[in-house]
């Protein structure tokens, strides 16, 4: 001792006792505590990386430990520095690097898994679609709501039929029924005598593209009897598939307008009625000589046409009831065919 200089012993009782201090402090402190203190020449600050697939997540952490560490035990990682979201994989020690000239350790974390995939399966009319898609649920979903399926997953040219809730087979398959999107409208044609500034009761029904806005006479697929179509161009269909085209009657001097009246059989109940010109010499009309008559009919979700079919060949006698008018009342049926 009496070799030792006073300010070597004074060096190195407060070295010792800061040893003590820093041992005491790092026993003291555990992995979740936030604020343990660096003491220079005792312990250090280590930078804690957190890697998901080879790659840095989050905001990187930092753990205090012995300056002579070399590793760097996974239970003195701080919970709160973890990246929300995910959960540690990394275990026991680990190696302490240098890392863009800083001491570190790399921290291996994985997603927390809150979903998972499930399959699409498409069936139109009873009949499995040869397309699929797929969706993502909460990891312990049972059910899907048909109103959550994806826009992007549902095949082109078809609309989801299915509602509420659908069942996640355990093959984590979903079937979802849809209907096919119509492509084409029927739009029923009236027309409009300017003779007498009165619609006629026959009407016409012509089929156009959902996308057409506008037909012509053109598009007209039926003769209409005792009349000559005067629209010319463009005419515009309505909100409700409706459009108009005016006519006049070919020599209307000479012709009378002849209202038939279909009654169905066995009830006499009015089915409907269509007008047809005739020459004024003309008392009597034969099946084949009165207008084709067809109503558009839903069964379903399915569109037919009911066409009314007369009872017999005539002659069919016409009452007239002057001023170039008369009628005919005609017995008749009706068929359905597909549209």
């Amino acid at each position: 001792m009496s070799n030792i200089s006073r300010r070597k012993f004074l060096k190195g009782a407060g070295a010792a006792a800061l040893a003590v201090a820093a041992t005491g402090v790092l026993a003291g402190c555990k992995a979740d505590t936030p604020d343990t203190p660096v003491i220079p020449e005792v312990t250090k600050e280590v930078k804690v990386v957190f890697m998901c697939n080879g790659a840095p997540v989050g905001k990187d952490g930092s753990v205090v430990v012995g300056k002579d560490a070399k590793t760097v035990p996974v239970s003195k990682i701080k919970e709160e520095q973890i990246p929300q979201g995910y959960t540690v994989e990394s275990t026991g020690e680990l190696k302490i690097e240098v890392i863009d000239g800083k001491e570190a350790v790399r921290v291996t974390v994985s997603k927390i898994i809150t979903t998972r995939p499930i399959k699409l399966t498409y069936v139109c009319n009873g009949v499995i679609l040869n397309v699929t898609g797929s969706m993502a649920v909460d990891k312990d979903a049972t059910t899907v709501l048909a109103s959550a399926i994806p826009a992007d997953q549902i095949p082109q040219g078809y609309t989801v039929e299915s509602t509420g809730e659908l069942a996640i087979s355990d093959k984590d398959v979903v079937t979802v029924t849809l209907s096919k999107l119509a492509t084409s409208r029927d739009v029923t044609v009236q027309f409009f005598n300017t003779k007498n500034n009165r619609f006629l009761g026959t009407t016409m029904i012509v089929h156009v593209a959902n996308s057409q806005r506008f037909i012509t006479k053109n598009d007209l697929t039926e003769a209409l009897p005792g009349y000559k179509i005067v629209t010319e161009g463009n005419v515009e269909i309505s909100e409700n598939n409706r459009a108009i085209m005016s006519v006049e009657p070919v020599n209307a001097a000479e012709q009378k307008e002849v209202t038939v009246y279909y009654y169905k059989e066995g009830s006499n109940s009015l089915i409907t009625k269509a007008t047809v010109n005739v020459d004024m010499d003309v008392t009597f009309l034969y099946a084949n000589e009165l207008p084709n008559v067809s109503q558009e009919v839903w069964m379903g979700k399915d569109k037919y046409l009911m066409q009314v079919v007369p009872v017999g060949k005539g002659p069919f006698r016409i009452n007239y009831l002057g001023n170039n008018k008369g009628e005919v009342k005609v017995t008749a049926n009706h068929k359905i065919i597909p549209a």
